[in-house]
C-alpha cells in the first residue's frame, strides 16, 4: 500500500464518518420527547436514600472483583447485601431515579436508536465524580414520562444531602 492508497482510505473514513455524525445529530432532537401541551413535569429530588444508593453502585464498581467499570449490573448485583434486610428498602426502591441526574445510565442496546435493556444500569462517569465530592448536583430533576426535561439549579454535594439526614459520608464511603 502506498502513501496516495493511505491518503485515499482516510478520506473515505472521514467521509464515512461525518455523514454517521451529520445523521446522528439531525436525530439528536428526537430524543428528548416533545412535552405533550399542558402537561406539567414532575418534580424529584435527589435525596439521601438515592446518594446512599449511588454510593453502594460505586463501591459495588470499586470493591467487587466480579465488577468490570464500563459495563452494566443489575440491582441484584448492586444491593445484593441489601436486597433481604426490609430496612433497607427505600435505599434501593428508586435507585433508577439517579439516571434522571446522569449519576447511572440505563444499558444500550442498539448504536442509533434509543433502545435500553431492562434493569440494566451502569455507573456514569458523573456519578463517580459526585461520589468523590469532585462536582454538585442540581437539587431536582423535573421529568415528565421518565424522560428529565429541566433542572432546577440549586447546587448540592453528597455529602451536604448526607448530612441534612444525619447519615455521615465518611462512614458510609468505607468498603
Amino acid at each position: 500500500m502506498n502513501k496516495k492508497d493511505k491518503i485515499e482510505i482516510t478520506k473515505n473514513i472521514s467521509n464515512d464518518l461525518q455523514q454517521v455524525q451529520d445523521r446522528l445529530y439531525s436525530e439528536k432532537e428526537t430524543l428528548q420527547p416533545t412535552l405533550p401541551k399542558g402537561q406539567k413535569l414532575k418534580k424529584l429530588t435527589l435525596t439521601a436514600n438515592l446518594c446512599i444508593s449511588l454510593i453502594w453502585i460505586y463501591k459495588y464498581y470499586r470493591h467487587n472483583e466480579n465488577a468490570v467499570e464500563g459495563q452494566y449490573y443489575t440491582r441484584k448485583d448492586f444491593f445484593s447485601e441489601l436486597l433481604t434486610n426490609k430496612e433497607y428498602i427505600n435505599i434501593i426502591r428508586n435507585f433508577r431515579s439517579l439516571h434522571y441526574w446522569d449519576l447511572i445510565t440505563k444499558m444500550p442496546m442498539h448504536p442509533t436508536k434509543v433502545i435500553y435493556k431492562k434493569d440494566y444500569y451502569g455507573l456514569t462517569e458523573n456519578g463517580i465524580a459526585f461520589v468523590q465530592k469532585e462536582i454538585a448536583m442540581c437539587k431536582y430533576a423535573l421529568v415528565y414520562n421518565d424522560f428529565a426535561y429541566e433542572h432546577e439549579t440549586i447546587p448540592v454535594m453528597i455529602k451536604d444531602i448526607l448530612e441534612e439526614e444525619g447519615y455521615d459520608y465518611n462512614e458510609l464511603i468505607l468498603p
